[in-house]
């Protein structure tokens, strides 16, 4: 039975390596390697559909006080000891290939995350093995909250290079609790996992990594402002690159 248990799981951890949403865009094969970079940065990505306005300065000023306050406060919530590290170089602008109805159309969810992450590639001439980011990508999006928020790195695991989080313009100039998302969403791009997957109540644990509702409003934190939980910092404790 336990040999049958194992060979069950064996083909499930296969099945998520070949048939992920990213998968392509993740694959050495499509993007080369490359040597992953002793230090790794957080860095802010417009990313413009055709058609799109340009994020405005006052954006960019928003995104660049929300990242300040989130880099503040991870260092606060591991008693002071570390923080992520945010990029010098100024925030990059990437003018996309199509329009907004082609990254948004529901029949293209599967591909959003590959194709958009392409283009950030091919801009700044990296791929998943040497890129020396994460990137805060702001898919400039004027309509609706789509995408709500994501993230994740790269190569998986802790400590292998990059990532991305990513969220839309929609979201940052209209939802009260972008700084909470924000937070969230880095913790995936840092290897940080859901606290459903140690075995707590997703939607009651007080970590940063659980659907707290309302952590923060505006550039304020409210009462129900997270934390990291001891297998959030053992996790981050591992990412000496960042």
């Amino acid at each position: 039975m336990e040999r049958k248990m194992e060979i069950i799981m064996f083909r499930i951890m296969l099945a998520i390596i070949f048939f992920s949403p990213l998968s392509g865009i993740f694959s050495g094969e499509a993007l080369g390697e490359g040597a992953i970079p002793n230090q790794v940065s957080v860095l802010p990505v417009y990313f413009v559909p055709q058609g799109v306005p340009a994020t405005t300065s006052d954006q960019a000023s928003r995104l660049e006080r929300h990242l300040q306050i989130a880099q503040r406060y991870y260092k606060q919530i591991v008693k002071q000891r570390d923080t992520f590290t945010l990029a010098k170089e100024k925030p990059r602008i990437v003018h996309a290939k199509r329009n907004l109805y082609y990254y948004t159309s529901p029949s293209r969810k599967n591909d959003f995350d590959r194709e958009k992450l392409g283009e950030v590639f091919q801009e700044f001439k990296l791929n998943r093995f040497n890129s020396r980011y994460v990137f805060v990508i702001i898919l400039m999006n004027p309509e609706r909250t789509y995408p709500r928020g994501g993230g994740r790195p790269f190569n998986k695991g802790f400590n292998g290079g990059g990532g991305f989080v990513l969220i839309s313009s929609y979201s940052l100039d209209r939802n009260p609790v972008f700084q909470g998302t924000l937070q969230h969403e880095l913790g995936h791009s840092f290897g940080l996992v859901h606290v459903s997957s140690y075995g707590y109540d997703q939607r009651n644990n007080p970590s940063v990594m659980s659907y707290i509702k309302d952590p923060w409003i505006g550039f304020k934190a409210t009462k129900n402002r997270g934390k990291f939980i001891p297998e959030d910092i053992r996790a981050l404790s591992m990412n000496t690159k960042l």
